[in-house]
Formats: structure tokens, sequence, C-alpha cells
């Protein structure tokens, strides 16, 4: 989905712009990417990569470059809502994912995973082919590789092979979008390529997610960061998240 709509349809926060759409309408965004031709870049914004966005300008362009972002935080959600532009839901980047895979599976499209520690991937591609009999996963690689230089070269000769329709990169936020940024366009036959952060681990069965109830109150990023702690810089992210938030719907709204 190129930016071609008026700026009623977009949520200013901080340095990013996301698309007033609830979850059919991202749905039959993606759904759209993977029929056409030429490649649709993916990304999912929380608060954490609304800070890095702030802080980096390099960063703010890689995703001002993206074709489709949707909030997959509900800080996002709760911050729009709190400078009167409110977003219609959150979106949850795995569960996203999961709808492009039905619909690759319903389509004969290939599928390539590319992230998370060796033997993940593959796992996961196994798991997933017991759900989805007729997905074509034709490439799996782990994310610890060197990306500026040979092994770099070389990943992207075997996807060049592979000829995956949609690929999911899961090297986690910002290097995952990032990548993508620098090298789907090296990939001809893509017509989708989204950053998916954890959800490899979440699809091989070794991280455990939030239950319904979690996810409904909007709390998943609570239960992340009881199952891993080393993500509770969270908590010194959100407040300065939220302040900034206000900090600059002030200062825009103080421009004559």
């Amino acid at each position: 989905m190129k930016k071609t709509a008026t700026n009623s349809d977009f949520v200013p926060l901080l340095t990013l712009s996301l698309p007033r759409m609830d979850k059919e309408e991202v749905y039959a965004s993606l759904k759209a990417a993977i029929q056409r031709e030429g490649c649709t870049k993916v990304y999912t914004p929380n608060p954490q990569m609304a800070l890095c966005a702030y802080d980096s300008p390099e960063f703010a362009n890689i995703l001002k470059r993206g074709d489709l972002l949707f909030s997959d935080g509900i800080g996002l959600v709760l911050a729009s809502r709190l400078v009167g532009h409110p977003l219609p839901t959150r979106i949850a980047g795995i569960d996203a994912g999961r709808f492009v895979l039905e619909e690759a599976n319903k389509q004969a499209l290939s599928v390539a995973f590319l992230g998370a520690k060796p033997g993940i991937a593959a796992r996961a591609a196994a798991r997933l082919r017991h759900d989805l009999p007729n997905l074509h996963i034709c490439y799996t690689h782990h994310g610890y590789f060197n990306r500026n230089g040979r092994e770099n070269d070389a990943v992207l000769a075997s996807l060049r092979n592979a000829k995956p329709d949609i690929l999911f990169v899961c090297f986690g936020s910002p290097e995952q979008e990032k990548w993508i940024d620098r090298y789907a366009k090296e990939i001809p036959s893509l017509r989708l390529c989204m950053g998916l952060g954890g959800s490899l681990d979440v699809w091989a069965g070794n991280v455990r997610r939030a239950p319904n109830l979690v996810r409904i109150c909007g709390l998943e990023w609570l239960w992340r960061t009881a199952c891993e702690p080393r993500r509770a810089r969270i908590f010194l992210d959100i407040p300065r998240f939220f302040l900034l938030v206000l900090s600059s719907e002030k200062k825009r709204h103080k421009k004559p």
C-alpha cells in the first residue's frame, strides 16, 4: 500500500505516520500485496520502535520508506487516543503474519523465513506445515550471520535461487527493518517482505504466547517482559514515549 492517501488518513506520532486502518483493512492490504508484482515492505512499529525512529533520523527514514505500517503496540494506540487522533486498534504482527501464511497456503505462494537462532526457522516451518499442509516454505536460514559481508551475499544468492514470493525477516528491530530496506530489492521474486521480530520462536514452539485474555486486555507486552526479563527496559521507554508524544503534540498546536 503506497502512501497516496490524504493526511487525514494518517495518524502522526513522533516521526511515525500510521494509517488509520482497522484489522480488516490491514489484512485486505496484505492480501492485495501478495497478489501483485513488486515488493511491498511491511513494518510493525511499537513504542520502542517509535523512540528509536525519534532518536535516529536514519531509522525514521527507513520506516518512512516502508509501504505499509501498522501499530503492533497498544502504547501507540493509547497515545493516538491521548492526542485526539485515535488509531482503530492494535494489530499484532504475528497475527498478520499468520494471515499472510494462510493466504499463501490458499494461493500456492512460496515463503521464506530468515532469522532467530540456528534451527528455529526450520522448526517453525515444520510445525506450520502441519497446520497448513499446502504451505510451500522454500527457504529457511537463521539470523546469526554477518549481514554486511560474504555470509550476507550467500544468503541473498540462496534467496534469489529459492525465489520466494514472501519473506519474513525476524532479527528484531531495528536490524530487520534496516536489512529489508537495504536488501529486499535484491530479491526480484518478492511480493511482500515483512519484519516479524520473535514470531519464529513462537511458531517453533520455543516461546509461549500470552493467553487470549492477556492479549485482549492489551497486556501482551507485560507478559513478554515477564517471560524475557532482558526486555525490562520497556519500563523506562514507556514513560519517555508518552512524554515525548505529549510534548510533540503541544508544540504542533503552538505552530502558527
